[in-house]
């Protein structure tokens, strides 16, 4: 019989601990069907709420896709008259290229020989220029001679006319 009351305590202390687990067990149960309870409605009142700024907040949406759409749209005309206009472009560059290039070809062999005759004049010049000078310093050293022949025949004149005004005195 101890052994029956002993299994008999020890059957009532499992029950009691399993009962407590499951008094634990049910209000944890409790609260978080409470804090379900809580948030169903907080979800409620949100849908509630977001309900007609969704709907704005979509059709916003929309209309900024349709914009989007519509600037792409540009963005590839835009490409497309952008690429149209490069090769234009570069026709007209290439076929100036076949104009101009004889011409600065003519323009360059025209220059070319103008800078050598240029050149070739440049040197006449400096031989002229040298020629000038030599031809002024002859010049000037005839006007020197001619001075001095000038002031010669001046001194003679002056003493022939000494001489023939007094002729007793070349007597003397």
């Amino acid at each position: 019989m101890d052994y029956i009351l002993a299994q008999l305590i020890d059957y009532e202390i499992q029950l009691k601990s399993g009962e407590n687990a499951t008094r634990i067990k049910i209000e944890k149960e409790l609260q978080l069907q409470a804090k379900l309870s809580s948030r169903r409605t907080f979800y409620k009142n949100l849908q509630t709420n977001m309900g007609p700024k969704l709907e704005e907040a979509l059709a916003k949406l929309a209309k900024s896709e349709r914009e989007l759409a519509a600037i792409d749209q540009k963005l590839d005309d835009a490409q497309s008259k952008k690429t149209i206009l490069l090769n234009q472009l570069s026709d007209i560059h290439s076929q100036n290229k076949l104009e101009v290039d004889p011409v600065l070809g003519k323009l360059n062999r025209v220059l070319s020989s103008s800078v050598n005759e240029v050149q070739t004049s440049k040197k006449e010049c400096d031989v002229d220029e040298q020629r000038t000078q030599e031809v002024t310093q002859f010049h000037q050293s005839i006007l020197a001679e001619t001075k001095v022949i000038e002031q010669t025949i001046c001194s003679k004149i002056s003493y022939l006319t000494e001489l023939s005004s007094a002729p007793d005195e070349r007597a003397q």
